[in-house]
């Protein structure tokens, strides 16, 4: 017997993709009221962007290190723009829904059998300049650190990152 073939093909496509729904509306020769034609199901017509779109922004922003203006700059170049700014309020209220989630996961670590920490002194390039310009009692911290617990009933980790203390 001969085992089947396979071929695996990897095509690239932007972070977040864009889909213009043209609709015609109709306006009564009467009274001018106006009715738009349906869009698609699943699509609402309100909002914009939808959950994976703002996971998309998070995972390029806290995942992979790429600041919005990056993400910026690169959406812009694959022709679906959009702004840093509007990117920070997406992954907001990807926060507000996750932040419950948050405070049980620091239960979870505060009752753990081990904690272990990672101070390595990985420095806060943004925070020297800022702490050059500031008085010395509200200066921050220039290092990021780790804190995490394994979770093996559960079979990974919980992990807490604190960009900058004090």
């Amino acid at each position: 017997m001969i085992a089947p073939g396979a071929f695996l093909r990897i095509s690239g496509s932007p972070f977040l993709k864009a889909t213009r729904y043209v609709y015609e509306t109709y306006r009564c020769h009467r009274c001018q009221a106006v009715f738009p034609a349906r869009l698609p199901e699943g699509i609402d017509g309100e909002s914009r962007y939808d959950e994976s779109a703002k996971t998309v922004i998070a995972l390029q922003k806290y995942a992979m290190g790429n600041p919005f203006y990056r993400i910026e700059a690169f959406q812009r170049m694959l022709g679906v723009p959009v702004a840093d700014a509007t990117q920070w309020d997406l992954v907001e209220s990807l926060a507000d829904i996750l932040y419950p989630l948050y405070l049980y996961l620091m239960v979870v670590v505060a009752h753990g059998e081990l904690v272990h920490n990672d101070d390595t002194p990985a420095r806060i390039l943004s925070l020297i300049q800022a702490n050059q310009q500031t008085p010395p009692q509200t200066q921050r911290d220039l290092h990021h650190r780790d804190l995490w617990s394994p979770w093996p009933q559960r079979g990974g980790s919980v992990f807490q990152r604190s960009p900058s203390c004090g």
